[in-house]
């Protein structure tokens, strides 16, 4: 089966992922900062569980298409689409670091108003 791409997409679920990894980038932000976050108990063992996956499988394929897959097949494990946004920040910031550059690059891109 293959990671579908952007374009086939409907842009909302892209946008409300994209908006996971936003803020997601902030919690994490909070976290690291030992500023009082509430982060979602849900979001950090998915993390805690599934984080060398993500990084593996970004590795893959680090493309914005694989971002977007890697977040589908986040959702399809009963998370949200912020939910899924929020892991795959924590993933990178804590586990592969090398793509925090491109995160930060998709959410610039699909983290605004595409209506």
């Amino acid at each position: 089966m293959s990671t579908p791409t952007i374009s086939t997409l409907r842009k909302t679920t892209v946008r409300a992922f994209a908006l996971g990894v936003v803020s997601g980038a902030f919690l994490t932000a909070a976290i690291v900062a030992a500023t009082p976050a509430k982060a979602d108990s849900t979001t950090l063992a998915y993390t805690a569980v599934m984080g060398e996956i993500v990084c593996t499988t970004l590795a893959q394929f680090p493309t914005y298409s694989g971002i977007t897959g890697i977040g589908q097949a986040i959702a399809e494990d009963g998370l949200t689409l912020n939910q899924a946004g929020e892991v795959m920040w924590m993933s990178v910031a804590n586990l592969c670091p090398e793509h925090t550059s491109l995160l930060m690059s998709y959410a610039a891109r699909y983290g605004t108003d595409l209506a």
